[in-house]
C-alpha cells in the first residue's frame, strides 16, 4: 500500500454525504496504544495557508509545547481538575469543529466566486465579439444598399 504520512502511522478518513462536509474530512489514528492515545484530527481546506491544513483535535491542545509553571503558586480551580478538563475539551472541539467548518465554507465560497467571475469573463468576451459580428453585418448591409443605389443611379 501507500507509505505512511509523517508521524508513522496510517490514517484513515470519514467523508460525510453530500456537500455537507464542505471541504472536510474527520479520522482518527489506528489502533491506539500507551505510547500514542487515541487521536482525532481533521483535514480541511485553509484558505490562509491555500492548501488543505490537518489539525489534532483529541488529544485536546497535543499541539502546544509543553511550558514551565510561570508562578509558584497554582492557579485557584473551582472545578475538580478532571472535571475542569473534561469541560475545557469540550469547548475546546467545539470551538475547533466551528473553526474548521468555517475555514472550509470560506475557502468553498471563495474558488466558487473565482469561478463565477471566470464564466462572467468568458461571457463578457463573447458578448464583445457577438456585438463586432453584428457591427460588421450591419456595415455589410449598408454598403450593399450604397451599391444597389448607385447601380439603380447609373441605370438611369
Amino acid at each position: 500500500g501507500d507509505p505512511p504520512p509523517a508521524g508513522g502511522h496510517r490514517r484513515r478518513q470519514r467523508r460525510g454525504r453530500g456537500d455537507a462536509g464542505a471541504g472536510t474530512a474527520v479520522g482518527r489514528r489506528e489502533r491506539p496504544t500507551k505510547e500514542r492515545p487515541p487521536a482525532l484530527f481533521a483535514l480541511f481546506h485553509d484558505q490562509d495557508a491555500g492548501q488543505v491544513a490537518n489539525q489534532t483535535l483529541l488529544p485536546p491542545f497535543a499541539d502546544l509545547a509543553p511550558t514551565a509553571p510561570g508562578s509558584s503558586h497554582p492557579p485557584l480551580l473551582n472545578l475538580p481538575a478532571p472535571q475542569l478538563l473534561a469541560e475545557l475539551s469540550e469547548s475546546y472541539l467545539l470551538a475547533a469543529l466551528y473553526h474548521i467548518a468555517y475555514a472550509s465554507l470560506l475557502a468553498e465560497s471563495q474558488q466558487r466566486i473565482r469561478h463565477l467571475e471566470a464564466a462572467v469573463h468568458r461571457l463578457e468576451d463573447r458578448r464583445e465579439e457577438l456585438a463586432r459580428r453584428c457591427r460588421t453585418l450591419r456595415q455589410e448591409e449598408i454598403t450593399e444598399e450604397i451599391e444597389v443605389l448607385l447601380l439603380n443611379a447609373m441605370q438611369r
